[in-house]
């Protein structure tokens, strides 16, 4: 589900105010009281750790990257005097980029 940058700026700043009120917990009470349903239903699901994370998302690019980056210079110097898979490599090389 794709979220808007503005509907993102709008939860960042809801979730950065509710960790500043959070030394003081009546202020904290009062702002929770404040939200609506919705908005508390975003927090808990941040907060519960379900929602998905950009950070998530971009170990999981480095890791496959690293592994297809791997398996290639693998493939070069195994294969490096064999002009076929020389070109096969060089263009699969291509096509990860």
């Amino acid at each position: 589900m794709k979220i808007s940058k503005t509907e993102l700026e709008n939860f960042s700043k809801l979730v950065t105010g509710l960790i500043e009120q959070a030394d003081n917990t009546e202020s904290i009470c009062y702002a929770l009281n404040r939200l609506t349903l919705e908005e508390l239903e975003k927090v808990k699901i941040y907060f519960s750790g379900s929602a998905t994370r950009v950070v998530a998302i971009r170990q999981r690019e480095i890791i496959i990257g690293s592994f297809l980056s791997g398996m290639l210079i693998f493939l070069f110097s195994t294969y490096q005097s064999n002009l076929i898979v020389f070109f096969f490599w060089a263009l699969f090389s291509v096509t990860c980029v």
